[in-house]
């Protein structure tokens, strides 16, 4: 049976002494292999950016532009599928167009002679760095893109330094078709932090904080800021299309209202035109002098108030309020005594006193002959003027209903038609702010945010060869440590038991 034993101290340092230069040996080859590794690492760079979300005091008040986005729906749109294929787009076009540039002796020549005697100091990236915009624009090829995108990937090219030229010259095309959505997730990421969190509500901060990486420095500082830009015109596309719905829908409504407008005054026109209300009016009002011998007067009384509405924000301080009443007089007129009532009246009044006169003389026959011979004639009188009345007042009646329902009619029009107007002021501030908007497009900016584009880094973020050096250095020595002891435990209990089985075996 193999003798047990145990390390101290000093039988650990003794180990460690007599393997020194085993443990060295070995600690220093791990640590030149893993400082060799570092250096032929892939790097990757990381390039930052920020995106700040405010919005104008301005913008607050104007009624045509959306409400603005939060934080993180503007986030939201920074990570969708098509933004970052539109990146990968992109880094073609630039690819594509820093090859027909190079690869087009025209287009250099062009370009020399826009620069004069600086084209001799720069090279071939530097000279499209410092060509105009203009100048770039007529040289690239016309393609399929939209004007609006073209202008764009120009104005990104032309703000691209020389070295971010030299790497977009040098993509490799089977590596820009290979990348995919999934890649460009693990490469390029946005942020947002947390300023309050209770059970109530989430304050988010108004900073997105967006990064980059690539195999070197440009290319990362000309990733993260391809993706920016895209970001701001994406979102600039979105807030300018509702403020053109906004604005066409605005002018479709007016074009509508005035329309509605037309044809309700033109109804009321022609209603007024059919009636006849004057002439109407007039025989009514002939009618009524006949029968009762007074003319009507009739009059509109209009009240007049002025008050402040402190509450609405959008109207003036000081708002009128009229009231309007409808109020009827009548006057004697001098056919009074031939009026029908007034006759009616005197008839009535001289058959009473017939009637007292023969309840005086009831014996006197010639006296009683006379008066019931001229009380018969003034009920013959009375009844034609009876009869008289009734059919006027029939007429006039009726009359008085057409009017009134013409009335009816004319003053729902009024009504509509006014309507139509007061809608149509109500939309003139709206109407004003959309010219505006349309006379300042390419100079105004609807979306609230602005960004803080990246800039090249200093430092990488791996392989970082010191730390990984250090760290190999250290794990290697502790390893070579337990090797060691194991050597030693290896030739202490394992190689004596395999002498003393071949000893006995061969005994035996």
């Amino acid at each position: 049976m193999a003798e047990t034993f145990t390390y101290d101290l000093i039988s650990f340092l003794r180990v460690i002494y007599l393997r020194r230069y085993f443990i060295l040996k070995g600690t220093f080859c791990i640590t030149v292999l893993t400082a060799l590794a570092t250096l032929i690492w892939p790097e990757t760079w990381r390039a930052e950016g920020r995106i700040l979300v405010s919005t104008p005091k301005f913008k607050e008040k104007l009624l045509l532009v959306p409400e603005p986005f939060d934080v993180l729906t503007y986030q939201g749109i920074m990570n969708q599928d098509g933004l970052f294929l539109e990146v990968i787009h992109s880094l073609k076009w630039i690819r594509n167009a820093v090859h027909h540039l190079l690869s087009n002796p025209e287009a250099m020549r062009r370009m020399q002679d826009n620069l004069r005697e600086k084209a001799q100091t720069l090279d071939k990236f530097q000279l499209i760095q410092n060509t105009n915009l203009p100048l770039l624009s007529e040289l690239l090829p016309n393609d399929e893109l939209k004007e609006e995108d073209r202008k764009f990937l120009i104005d990104t090219l032309g703000h691209l330094s020389d070295e971010e030229l030299a790497i977009a010259h040098h993509f490799d095309l089977d590596r820009l078709d290979d990348l995919s959505v999934f890649d460009l997730r693990k490469m390029m990421k946005t942020s947002v932090a947390v300023v309050k969190e209770t059970n109530l509500e989430t304050v988010y901060s108004r900073m997105i904080h967006v990064s980059g990486e690539f195999d070197t420095a440009a290319g990362a500082k000309m990733l993260t800021n391809v993706w920016i830009d895209l970001f701001l015109n994406r979102a600039e596309q979105i807030v300018r299309e509702k403020v053109e719905q906004q604005i066409h829908f605005k002018r479709q409504q007016a074009a509508d209202l005035e329309i509605a407008l037309v044809s309700a005054e033109t109804a009321l026109t022609a209603h007024r035109k059919s009636a006849q209300m004057e002439s109407l009016k007039a025989e009514t009002a002939a009618k009524l002098v006949k029968l009762t011998g007074m003319a009507e007067i009739r009059r509109l009384d209009t009240q007049k108030e002025e008050y402040f509405d402190l509450e609405a924000e959008n109207q003036p301080f000081l708002t009128e309020r009229r009231e309007q009443s409808d109020v009827t007089t009548f006057q004697v007129t001098s056919e009074y005594e031939q009026a029908l009532i007034p006759q009616k009246t005197r008839l009535q009044q001289e058959i009473a006193s017939f009637q007292n006169l023969l309840a005086k003389e009831p014996n006197l026959e010639s006296a009683v002959q006379k008066y019931q011979m001229e009380m018969k004639q003034a009920e013959a009188k009375l009844n034609a003027v009876t009869a008289q009345i009734s059919a006027i007042s029939a007429e006039i009646k009726n009359a008085m209903s057409l009017i009134y329902d013409h009335e009816m009619e004319i003053a729902a029009l009024q009504r509509t038609a006014q309507q139509h107007k007061s809608a149509l002021l109500a939309m003139r501030p709206l109407l004003e702010e959309a010219a505006l908007l349309e006379n300042s497009q390419g100079m105004a900016k609807y979306a609230d945010v602005s960004a803080f584009r990246a800039i090249k880094p200093d430092k990488r973020i791996f392989p970082k060869r010191a730390l990984m050096t250090l760290v190999g250095a250290a794990v290697s020595f502790f390893l070579f440590i337990a090797l060691a002891f194991f050597m030693d435990i290896w030739h202490k209990v394992v190689r004596p038991e395999e002498k003393v089985d071949f000893h006995s075996e061969s005994v035996m």
